[in-house]
């Protein structure tokens, strides 16, 4: 069950998993009918597309701004990385989809992707990313998504590069980890990666 209670200021938001200490890994499937969800605010769904297809850290994504995003890459500034070093992503389609609809919607001279709350009286404020993180935990609250929370699309995506045969190597230019100790870290464990496994191994 997901609590979404007013928090300190300071303080970070839980990624927790009662099995393995860690956010809950997301299938793919599931954040498709999540990103395709019109009901959804489209803020919310391009917050969530943006931290799943880049593998982005919700501090690094609510610091992003209109002139980060090209035509065919996302840049996130060194100064707003947890590596204090420039991270370039290339777009995925449903992504880029996604952002075409929604800057659309937003002034022209906007400069923050995701503008802060009382942008009209401080135009240079974003979005706080606690602000932007309780946004993602309504959506995993509304699809009965336990024991998730921003770093869950970090770690989905990542995951999921993993099962389907991304090498470590690639995985981490995507993540942006230092090293590959710590990738491994946030790559989940599952049945279906071990059943992968199993069969390339049986005869």
């Amino acid at each position: 069950m997901l609590i979404l209670e007013k928090q300190p200021k300071e303080e970070t938001m839980s990624k927790i998993n009662p099995r393995n200490g860690k956010a809950s890994a997301i299938d793919r499937a599931i954040i498709k009918k999540i990103l395709d969800d019109s009901s959804i605010e489209l803020e919310s769904r391009v917050i969530l597309g943006v931290a799943y297809f880049t593998a982005g850290r919700i501090g690094e994504v609510v610091q992003l701004k209109v002139s980060d995003i090209g035509h065919t890459h996302l840049v996130f500034a060194k100064q707003n990385t947890k590596t204090k070093s420039t991270r370039q992503v290339l777009i995925a389609p449903p992504l880029r989809a996604l952002l075409d609809e929604y800057l659309g919607t937003i002034p022209v001279n906007q400069v923050w992707l995701f503008a802060g709350r009382n942008i009209k009286s401080r135009p240079e404020t974003h979005l706080n990313k606690i602000v932007a993180a309780r946004k993602l935990d309504k959506i995993f609250k509304m699809y009965g998504l336990e024991n998730c929370s921003s770093h869950s699309l970090r770690r989905s995506i990542l995951t999921t590069a993993h099962q389907l045969g991304g090498t470590l190597a690639d995985i981490q230019q995507l993540s942006g980890h230092r090293t590959l100790t710590s990738l491994q870290a946030y790559i989940a464990s599952s049945d279906k990666a071990q059943e992968k496994m199993l069969d390339l191994v049986s005869w």
